[in-house]
């Protein structure tokens, strides 16, 4: 390529670059003057006493499947047997208490007491005849080992 053509396209770069950096400094003076007038606003919302906001997401996680199927699982060994209602509020009873989100929960619950481990009769729920001497009772474990809801059913 002659230096002529390389020249030209160099100049033709450098004009394009001097027109992005005129731009983002554009942009970087509104991104500030946007930055101020929200700094303005969260002091008006604290001095009206709105809780401060830390930028950080406040939504809560949801429970798997697993750990509404250890629920069940547990709760049913504690009581041997409750109707599919009752079993559903407790889970979500303790989910919550544990700060879950009850977002999906009520497909995840329908989905884990589709399981061949339970037996469903006239809207009760069981453990299925094999797996109720199986898995170990909450009360017998250290509960106080592990934080997640399924690990403490009281």
């Amino acid at each position: 390529m002659s230096s002529k053509k390389m020249n030209g396209i160099l100049e033709q770069l450098q004009v394009e670059a001097a027109s992005l950096e005129a731009e983002a400094s554009k942009h970087s003076e509104e991104l500030k003057r946007i930055e101020r007038q929200l700094l303005q606003i969260r002091k008006a919302c604290r001095s009206l006493g709105a809780p401060e906001k830390t930028g950080q997401s406040t939504q809560q996680s949801t429970a798997t499947k697993d750990e509404v199927f250890t629920l069940i699982t547990r709760i049913l060994k504690q009581e041997g047997k409750l109707s599919i209602q009752q079993l559903q509020s407790r889970v979500e009873q303790i989910l919550q208490r544990h700060g879950k989100a009850r977002t999906g929960f009520s497909m995840r619950f329908q989905s884990a007491i589709k399981d061949s481990r339970f037996e469903v009769v006239e809207g009760i729920i069981r453990l299925a005849a094999e797996r109720r001497d199986a898995i170990p009772n909450a009360a017998d474990e250290n509960q106080g080992s592990d934080s997640s809801p399924a690990s403490r059913v009281a």
